[in-house]
């Protein structure tokens, strides 16, 4: 049995409660959870203390230093901290901004993000990425760079001046689609 998982759930249990459910000798287990600070006890009373649930919905405000020499990659994190996400979107987020957007964007400063670069990066090779992937990528970047934007980290948002190509891609996929069902 996974004595750490029975903690978890127990949150605050004697040696013999854990024992009993366990139906096995536990002691050598939980000092070693208590040497790794997951446990605390107190002489009669084991604690779960291990790390806490992540919130996925907190109000919290991000905590980054930004400014206008700031990479894509540290402000598109500290784009992420300041929205409240589902785990599901963390993780959707997250897997486009490794994969995709920071390869091409990623230490580049964001005052130096230009309009050419957002064609360059939704003209990329068609062979190895779907439509709807740069679809998805180049309207993600967007958001990034309007909230950028709004936070006083750029001058201008060139996302603006590559919209058109966006929405028109949009319409094409939604055409494709229609087609295929």
């Amino acid at each position: 049995m996974n004595i750490l998982k029975l903690a978890k759930n127990l949150e605050k249990f004697s040696l013999d409660e854990i024992e009993l459910l366990a139906e096995q000798d536990c002691s050598a287990e939980l000092e070693n959870l208590v040497v790794q600070n997951i446990l605390t006890f107190d002489g009669a009373v084991y604690k779960f203390c291990g790390k806490e649930k992540p919130t996925f919905y907190s109000n919290k405000k991000y905590e980054i230093k930004l400014d206008m020499q700031t990479s894509f990659a540290k402000a598109a994190h500290g784009y992420i901290l300041s929205r409240d996400l589902s785990r599901a979107g963390l993780k959707k987020y997250h897997y486009q901004l490794k994969t995709h957007l920071c390869p091409y964007f990623g230490d580049t400063p964001l005052d130096k993000i230009t309009a050419k670069m957002l064609r360059d990066f939704i003209n990329r090779p068609r062979d190895r990425y779907c439509e709807l992937t740069r679809i998805m990528g180049i309207v993600f970047t967007g958001s990034i760079l309007k909230w950028a934007f709004k936070e006083g980290l750029i001058k201008e948002n060139p996302y603006l001046k590559v919209k058109h190509i966006v929405a028109e891609m949009k319409r094409q996929q939604a055409r494709k689609e229609r087609y295929h069902e």
